[in-house]
């Protein structure tokens, strides 16, 4: 089995197969690009598909779940936005957020002294707060509703993971931004606890083990994983330039929750053993050495540059 990467075209290597609950898609198959090594969903996914498996998730429990680490990604972003950038990004900025859900985000800039915001997102989301907060919204598909060459700063956190074409987005946040604007996001990135459990997939008896790792790394949800070269290329074919990356790692859960989740209740064990297992995978997992799962990134659109 192959499947061409989304990224750069090349060929790509078979990981496995993953069953898939929500919508109408029933198996995920796995893969991974022998170029840029990108790992994604190689099934073709509808916009149709994407939005009956979004359907079934509760997101306003998922976002009371992960509220205290959003925060502190937020505060990086800005923090990020006002260093990593030159010139700096300053509150007087006009910046539009994408993907941005439930607007967090954007109401956490707003309390920090950002008043020029904008949000996008698919139609259906539910930007009522945004709007009493005076935030403009934008919601379409395929970006068109925004206009050309009108912000200084796109921002897309946790964005390009869920997106069915990278090259798509890039190319619309390179339309929006003035020239000179910059582009920051962060996307999950894939990293040698991942690669240890490609390998894993194929051997007997434990090949659980890696399959369940996977089926939480790629997914109706998480349709790909990136590598800094992969990323390079989505922003370099857009003609973005000055593009940054660093990665580091960032879990969403305490560790022994991940533990007791997808090594525990997927594999059938006990949950108790998660007390055990944890302080052995600790280092597979919240160590940026073996699990550097996120890229921070930003680039930017020459100053000389047309739409």
């Amino acid at each position: 089995m192959t499947a061409t990467c989304k990224i750069c075209g090349g060929g790509s290597r078979y990981l496995c197969a993953t069953p898939n609950e929500h919508g109408e898609l029933h198996t995920i198959h796995h893969y991974r690009c022998r170029d840029c090594g990108l790992v994604f969903v190689g099934d073709a996914v509808t916009n149709d598909q994407l939005g009956a498996a979004y359907a079934t998730l509760d997101t306003k429990s998922y976002y009371r779940e992960v509220g205290e680490t959003e925060e502190r990604k937020f505060a990086t972003s800005l923090r990020d936005l006002q260093q990593l950038a030159r010139p700096p990004v300053r509150p007087s900025a006009r910046l539009i957020d994408i993907g941005t859900g439930n607007g967090a985000f954007l109401l956490f800039a707003k309390a920090r002294g950002f008043q020029d915001l904008s949000g996008h997102d698919i139609p259906g989301e539910d930007t009522a707060e945004l709007t009493r907060s005076g935030i403009s919204v934008y919601q379409d598909f395929d970006y068109a509703a925004i206009p050309s060459s009108s912000f200084d700063v796109a921002t897309l956190l946790d964005v390009m993971e869920h997106v069915p074409d990278p090259h798509q987005v890039a190319r619309a946040a390179y339309r929006i931004l003035k020239p000179g604007g910059v582009i920051y996001f962060h996307a999950p990135c894939v990293t040698f606890t991942d690669r240890i459990m490609h390998v894993i997939q194929k051997l007997p008896v434990i090949g659980r083990i890696g399959r369940v790792w996977q089926r939480g790394r790629t997914s109706i949800f998480h349709l790909q994983n990136y590598t800094p070269r992969s990323i390079e290329l989505v922003l370099s074919q857009s003609s973005f330039g000055e593009i940054k990356i660093r990665t580091e790692n960032e879990l969403s859960w305490p560790v022994r929750r991940y533990v007791r989740v997808y090594v525990c209740e997927m594999q059938g064990l006990p949950a108790a053993l998660s007390y055990l297992l944890t302080p052995l995978l600790y280092p597979f997992l919240a160590t940026s050495f073996f699990n550097s799962n996120k890229a921070i990134v930003s680039a930017r659109k020459p100053v000389s540059a047309g739409d």
